[in-house]
């Protein structure tokens, strides 16, 4: 657990200690209040997975409801019953357990993908958009047997298109096969 006094040494601890994912942030400080510490936390990527629990007055539903806004992910209200905080961070902790161990999953679940994805015996391409001009090449995957029955590379495959390599190749193949009758 670690302190801060104000706004500015919360912000500077947090910067120093990457391992921090829960934080507990009374909107009423000095030099730099609460609303200002969540202000900066959301122009910082590194903070992006930080929980934040807002300490109010009793009486605040507005500076709450801000707070939220802000990012808090909960509050607390003051004066500060020690069984209601520690049940809110207890919470909190079993829902970070619980979202570290979908992000390792979905990691392993990635790499299977992977593996089967680049040793199948198919060609295999997954885009989300037939323009070259629209598409972000890292949301494109092909594997080696596609680059292989293309005879094109990947970098290739994507500058060019989908819609060049494949709509007239397969219009063509339909047309072939009595589908329609056009010439081209």
């Amino acid at each position: 657990m670690l302190t801060a006094c104000d706004g500015v040494e919360a912000l500077r601890v947090l910067s120093e200690h990457d391992e921090i994912n829960l934080l507990i942030l009374d909107l009423n400080m000095p030099n730099m209040n609460g609303f200002q510490v969540l202000e900066s936390l959301n122009q910082d990527e590194r903070f992006r997975n930080l929980r934040t629990i807002i300490l109010t007055n009793y009486d605040e539903l507005d500076n709450e409801i801000k707070g939220l806004k802000l990012g808090a992910v909960d509050y607390i209200r003051k004066p500060i019953h020690m069984d209601s905080l520690k049940a809110s961070i207890d919470v909190h902790v079993a829902l970070l357990q619980a979202q570290q161990a979908l992000e390792q999953k979905i990691d392993e679940q990635a790499l299977t993908f992977d593996m089967v994805f680049d040793q199948a015996p198919i060609g295999i391409a997954i885009s989300h958009s037939r323009d070259p001009k629209r598409s972000d090449k890292n949301n494109i995957k092909i594997n080696s047997a596609f680059e292989q029955i293309t005879g094109r590379t990947k970098e290739e495959l994507i500058d060019s298109g989908w819609a060049k390599i494949s709509y007239r190749r397969y219009e063509k193949l339909y047309c072939q096969q009595g589908g329609i009758n056009r010439e081209n």
